[in-house]
């Protein structure tokens, strides 16, 4: 097959059976969405550490509404009003029949692990937030926010 080009006002006109876009073309185009998606995935590396921080608060009020529950029921902990002794710090595997797996970190490892200290008394749960870098702390009393060293007492 034989390619006849035309010229017209001295320019070389392609025949129409040849259309298509240049290597060059599609170069441009390609580097363009890579450049697009390489911004998108970087924009969404703040959202992961937000939804990272909520799932901690998530886990740690479940954590606490099992440790309430377990100190009403008298079969759970002890002779009632009683909270479940642990020593820390990690948090038990099971919390009664309230929570049967007490829930892990999103990221679990190094410094990213709940802490729970409790006694029959009192407790103390803590998180480390990526977003704030603080601890927060929730024990019968209520929040305390930004005391790493709170459940260390216990």
């Amino acid at each position: 097959m034989s390619v006849v080009v035309t010229m017209i006002n001295n320019k070389r006109v392609m025949p129409f059976d040849r259309q298509g876009f240049t290597l060059i073309e599609l170069l441009v185009v390609v580097s363009i969405i890579g450049l697009l998606a390489s911004i998108v995935v970087v924009s969404l590396g703040g959202s992961r550490v937000q939804s990272r921080d909520t799932k901690r608060l998530a886990d740690i009020r479940q954590i606490q509404q099992a440790m309430e529950l377990c100190y009403n029921d008298v079969g759970c902990a002890g002779a009632g009003n009683d909270y479940p002794a642990n020593v820390g710090p990690g948090c038990p595997a099971s919390i009664g029949s309230y929570m049967a797996q007490v829930p892990v970190d999103p990221l679990n490892s190094g410094t990213n692990v709940y802490a729970c200290r409790s006694n029959i008394t009192t407790y103390c749960l803590s998180a480390l937030m990526e977003g704030s870098a603080n601890y927060t702390h929730m024990s019968p009393a209520g929040t305390l926010t930004g005391q790493a060293g709170a459940c260390a007492a216990l």
